[in-house]
C-alpha cells in the first residue's frame, strides 16, 4: 500500500458562504464530504466556500489554489484557479485539475494530487476554520433512492425529541419525466 505524502498546507483566507448557493438549488455543488463521513448516516458535510485561498508548499515551490465561480448549463459551481512561480492555471472545476496542470507546467513530470486533501478538508485545524460560522451543520443521508440534504432545523426545549423543532429545510435531488430535478422542502425557519 503506497503511503500517503503529508503536505504543508495554510489557509490564507476561510472564504465566505453565498446563501444563495450554499443553501438554495445548486446546493448540492457547494458541499463536500470526506471519505470517513461517507459511510456514517447522517453524512456531516463541509462547505467549499468563495474567495477560499490555500496556500500549498511543493517541492519548495509555494503554490496558492482559490476558489471562485463557474457557471454552466447545471448552474453555478465551484471553479479552482492556481498560480505558482508566475505561472497560472485556467479555470478548472476541481482543484485535482488546477494544481496538477502547473505542477506540471513547472516540473516536467506528472503528478496527481487529492483535490480534498489539498484544500485543507482532511487538515483538522482547516476543516475547524471552514466550519466556524456555519449557521447549521449541513448534513445528507439516504433514503431509499434518494439524498437528502438537510440545511436546518429549529430548536425546541423538548428533550425527547433532542430538542430539535418542527421546522425544517431539505431538499433532494429526483430524476421526473426524465429530467433530473431538485426539490426544496422547507416548513419555515
Amino acid at each position: 500500500m503506497a503511503k500517503r505524502q503529508k503536505y504543508i498546507i495554510n489557509l490564507i483566507f476561510s472564504g465566505y458562504l453565498d446563501e444563495t448557493l450554499h443553501f438554495g438549488p445548486f446546493c448540492y455543488s457547494w458541499w463536500i464530504s470526506r471519505p470517513s463521513e461517507k459511510n456514517n448516516e447522517p453524512c456531516f458535510l463541509f462547505p467549499i466556500c468563495l474567495q477560499t485561498k490555500i496556500l500549498l508548499v511543493l517541492n519548495g515551490c509555494d503554490f496558492i489554489i482559490e476558489i471562485g465561480q463557474l457557471n454552466s448549463q447545471f448552474g453555478p459551481h465551484p471553479s479552482y484557479i492556481c498560480k505558482c512561480d508566475g505561472i497560472q492555471s485556467e479555470l478548472y472545476e476541481t482543484p485535482t485539475e488546477a494544481i496538477t496542470t502547473v505542477y506540471q507546467q513547472i516540473f516536467k513530470y506528472k503528478s496527481n494530487f487529492s483535490g480534498p486533501e489539498i484544500m485543507g478538508y482532511d487538515t483538522p485545524h482547516i476543516v475547524q476554520e471552514y466550519l466556524n460560522g456555519l449557521p447549521f451543520r449541513v448534513f445528507n443521508y439516504s433514503f431509499n433512492k434518494l439524498r437528502i440534504w438537510i440545511f436546518g432545523i429549529n430548536k425546541s426545549h423538548n428533550q425527547k425529541l433532542g430538542f430539535a423543532g418542527h421546522r425544517f429545510k431539505s431538499a433532494f435531488i429526483y430524476t421526473y419525466n426524465k429530467q433530473r430535478s431538485i426539490f426544496f422542502s422547507r416548513n419555515r425557519i
